[in-house]
């Protein structure tokens, strides 16, 4: 529709409004939509159920169609492309095997959080369903990949509200979403709006700048950390390429190391003596750095980090690392997964951590004075780490961390790799083979700050995550989470045709950027045919590098448990360089020798040829009997899985809370505590309203203290440091019960009706005199404690617990007249005579506990979080400081005579009753 005004001060001119609807075909709306949403290049198969959707991509002035020789190839080109671009990526495919080809660069968008639309042909439905011709339900497959939207357009008035939902999903929440469209579909006519609207979409990724008081609350818990001596570690994710400067930064205020996932190498700068290089290499930590930093870590700061499992959990998958995310969008499903003591999410990103930059660097120098001893660097202050983590300068970081990073158990002792380092060519002299650590370090030299680097799986990128140091302003892209093999090439043939893969300006005017695509000698074979697209398209410099070791070496060199050998690993290959030139990209090279000078002049000619020709390959040959290691942290295994034969070492399954935010009033606490005779209680705070998470916990705590008259004809104590140290335990302590607390409980009777297993839940001070010993107890409602002074020991039956109807309160609580209350909170008569009437019934109905299970010692320290089941038992003690607890319970233990224990094992450590 076309609508034309004239203006009444000229009535001959008149001013043409453009149309705002036209009338389109299925197929030329859908490109239409892809163009507003900012998609340039679609990659995809050919079809006949593909036919009107992409002549309409063909004919779309903004578009550009990529025909690849097999659709796998396609997705993991098209997720390649909008991460690296950071917009939305487009791939298409056919109906049948063509659609089932997709899924594994699909799921590889979805898990490594990358927008990604992805359009497949169906028949036109009435032939669907009867006709087995490729005839495959497509949007279930996909949904039950994973996909976090795949719906069939069954009508030609679904689908603009379709395409909304799925262009949508994947742009607002950075996930692959999909959509199969009848041949019939594509071409019918509907008509639309020109512009395909996605604001509320984009919206969600808060193009609002942070706000004064989000500065301040983020610089305030950076300091926090610090001040608190806290071991910080900073993670990087490649979302936060673009940052990476004021990333430093805040690590050089916060003396804290950096680590960045295998595809945020390039956010920050790997020369820079904070830089420890990559975390997280096929679900491991991957390099010795990572290893020693996360088993020191405390906190850990990720900006943009979309994977938090590596940095903050144990082997159970349970937090154990307090975390402070910062990120342009919070999507549900990541770090949402898991409680952070500080959230800082907002737009501009770059512009509001300079801001954050600056608030902090006033922040710890107006604390200076104070606090200069505090200020030291994470990395000295590490206990017991080792001597390579203290670097000098960047070049010391680099040669001591790749020390002792490679192995050669048998073959060439020229090749071996010892401590005196693998960069010097008197320690690998091989004329046979070429070192690919070697390799990497002299070719780190020669890639420019705006090179894209191309990674697949297998040993060759293991070698290149430690041996290319990074500069900043480089992009990786790999198969962060999927880890496909043939990806680097697909990657490549979307980084030479991305807007971001041309050329770019530095100092000395526009340059060619450099595309490096590394791969083994079998992950190349399995996308090798696109080297067909790239002579299609006119890539441009790129250059690929094989690792040629005849065989699958990760798979090989990993240790899989005993009596496993992975055999069937060892395969053929062809001559890459032929097989390059046959394909038009000629003078490939091949390099058997660790002489610098040839490994420098070689790399120097591929990139001359492949400026010349678009591309050229190197055939690096290894020694396939020198392989890298994968490095792993040695995370504490489940209590459910420890074997009976060992004890559980002591500590808690939940981050601790921070210690020295109550520190200051500790010498007389302890003096106190020390001069108890018997066991105190503060008054109690009721969950009567099921208040848990609107309360402000310090402020009762504080209440709950002056109850307890330490300091009796003085001036009450102050439980806590300042203001600022009540805010941080708010959090700390939301964040400590959404984490201990089992999801079910917490909603259904903790916050819904402030009881547990019908009890009435209360938090108070349990207060605990020196060496005293608690009966043999079970628990009738769950029960949360935190030593915040001293600490707490505890023999606990591992494997047996008490059924929960036998414990449960049996009179009913009696019902208030407000209506915003849930209960009326029991008298302490009333709660003697509940407990009296339970360890009656005890007595009567559990004369023995069996012989299932064993009583284990743990030991709790302060700050450290113990949470107990409805029906756990175990007989608490304290030792000679005594105890300051916050428990969350009802104020009731079920009393066990310890003669019920008699057939368990590690009954006889027991203690009588006091």
């Amino acid at each position: 529709m076309s609508l034309t005004a004239t203006p009444s001060n000229d009535e001959s001119e008149s001013f043409v409004i453009n149309e705002t609807s036209r009338w389109f075909t299925g197929a030329e709306y859908l490109c239409q939509a892809l163009a507003s949403a900012g998609v340039t290049h679609v990659f995809g198969g050919h079809g006949g159920a593909v036919v009107p959707l992409v002549d309409a991509i063909v004919a779309h002035p903004s578009l550009t169609w990529v025909y690849c020789r097999c659709e796998t190839n396609a997705s993991q080109a098209a997720a390649a492309h909008a991460k690296l671009n950071r917009t939305l990526g487009c791939c298409v495919a056919t109906s049948g095997p063509g659609a089932a080809h997709l899924l594994s660069g699909l799921i590889d968008a979805d898990q490594d959080r990358v927008p990604l639309l992805c359009l497949t042909g169906m028949k036109a439905l009435g032939n669907t369903r009867h006709s087995d011709f490729q005839d495959i339900d497509q949007s279930s497959i996909f949904r039950m990949a994973g996909l976090c939207l795949s719906e069939t357009v069954s009508d030609i008035d679904q689908l603009l509200p379709l395409a909304r939902n799925a262009f949508t999903a994947a742009v607002a929440a950075n996930r692959c979403a999909h959509l199969a469209i009848p041949i019939n579909v594509q071409c019918e006519v509907i008509e639309a709006r020109t512009h395909f609207c996605l604001g509320t979409a984009f919206q969600s990724r808060l193009c609002t700048p942070a706000s004064d008081l989000q500065i301040e609350a983020l610089a305030t818990a950076l300091r926090t950390e610090i001040l608190s001596k806290r071991h910080v570690l900073i993670a990087c994710g490649y979302r936060a390429a673009g940052v990476g400067a004021l990333v430093e930064q805040i690590a050089e205020l916060l003396h804290a190391p950096i680590l960045t996932s295998f595809d945020g190498k390039g956010a920050v700068n790997e020369h820079h003596p904070l830089a420890y290089g990559v975390v997280g290499v096929y679900g491991n930590a991957g390099t010795p750095a990572s290893v020693d930093l996360l088993e020191h870590c405390d906190t850990v700061v990720g900006v943009c980090v979309n994977d938090w499992t590596e940095l903050i959990t144990d082997k159970s998958g349970l937090q154990v690392r307090k975390f402070i995310q910062i990120d342009e969008r919070l999507v549900a499903g990541d770090g949402m997964r898991f409680s952070p003591s500080s959230v800082f999410s907002c737009g501009y990103l770059e512009e509001s951590l300079h801001r954050v930059v600056e608030a902090l660097k006033k922040r710890l120098l107006r604390s200076r004075e104070k606090h200069l001893t505090a200020r030291v660097s994470t990395i000295g202050a590490l206990p017991n780490i080792s001597t390579t983590l203290e670097p000098e300068s960047a070049k010391d970081v680099w040669s001591e961390l790749k020390k002792y990073s490679y192995v050669k158990p048998t073959g060439t002792p020229s090749t071996f790799l010892d401590g005196k380092g693998y960069t010097d060519s008197q320690d690998i002299s091989s004329q046979m083979h070429c070192h690919p650590a070697v390799f990497f370090k002299i070719m780190s030299g020669l890639l420019d700050k705006n090179s894209i680097i191309c990674a697949d799986i297998g040993d060759n990128s293991l070698f290149m995550a430690s041996a290319l140091a990074a500069k900043r302003g480089q992009r990786y892209l790999t198969s962060e989470h999927l880890g496909i093999m043939g990806y680097s090439l697909n990657a490549g043939l979307a980084a030479s045709l991305s807007s971001g893969g041309k050329t770019s300006v530095d100092g000395n005017g526009d340059k060619v950027v450099k595309t490096l695509v590394v791969a083994g000698d079998g992950g190349i074979q399995m996308s090798i045919n696109e080297l067909a697209t790239m002579r299609d398209h006119g890539a441009s410099n790129v250059l690929v590098v094989v690792i040629v070791n005849s065989r699958l070496g990760r798979v090989q060199n990993e240790s899989w448990g005993p009596g496993l050998n992975a055999d069937g690993c060892h395969i053929g290959s062809p001559s890459f360089v032929d097989l390059f030139n046959a394909y038009g990209y000629p003078n490939g090279m091949v390099l058997s020798t660790c002489d610098n000078e040839v490994i420098a002049a070689t790399i120097e000619k591929g990139w001359q040829s492949a400026g010349k020709h678009g591309c050229c390959v190197i055939e690096v040959h290894q020694d396939p009997l020198t392989h890298p290691i994968m490095h792993k942290v040695p995370q504490r295994q489940s209590l459910s899985k420890k074997p009976w034969g060992e004890d559980i070492s002591h500590g808690s399954l939940f981050p601790s809370l921070n210690v020295n935010n109550w520190k200051c009033n500790k010498p007389q606490i302890e003096q106190w505590l020390k001069s108890l005779k018997e066991v105190t209680t503060s008054d109690s705070f009721w969950l009567d309203k099921g208040d848990i998470f609107s309360i402000s916990p310090s402020e009762v705590i504080q209440t709950m203290f002056q109850s307890l008259s330490v300091t009796p004809g003085e001036t009450p104590l102050h439980f806590f440091n300042n203001s600022e140290a009540s805010k941080a335990f708010d959090l700390e302590f939301k964040a400590t019960v959404l984490n201990a607390l089992p999801a079910k409980v917490l909603l259904e009777e903790v916050v819904g009706k402030g009881t547990s297993n019908s009890h009435p839940l209360k938090m108070q001070f349990l207060v605990c005199p020196p060496n005293f010993n608690f009966k043999l107890h079970s628990h009738p409602n769950l029960e949360l404690i935190i030593p915040l002074i001293g600490g707490l020991w505890e023999k606990y039956l591992s494997g047996a617990t008490l059924h929960p109807s036998l414990l449960a309160r049996k009179s009913p609580l009696s019902v208030p007249d407000e209506e915003d209350k849930l209960y009326i909170p029991p008298s302490g008569r009333e709660i003697a005579e509940v407990k009296e009437s339970l360890n009656a019934l005890l007595a009567v109905k559990v004369a023995s506990l069996g012989s299932k299970g064993k009583f284990i010692d743990r030991s709790f320290e302060e700050g450290q979080v113990l949470y107990n089941e409805v029906g756990s038992i175990h007989q608490s003690y304290t030792k000679d400081q005594g105890s300051l607890l916050l428990v969350l319970w009802s104020g009731i233990h079920a009393d066990l005579d310890c003669d019920c224990c008699t057939g368990i094992a590690g009954n006889e450590n027991l203690f009588l009753p006091s």
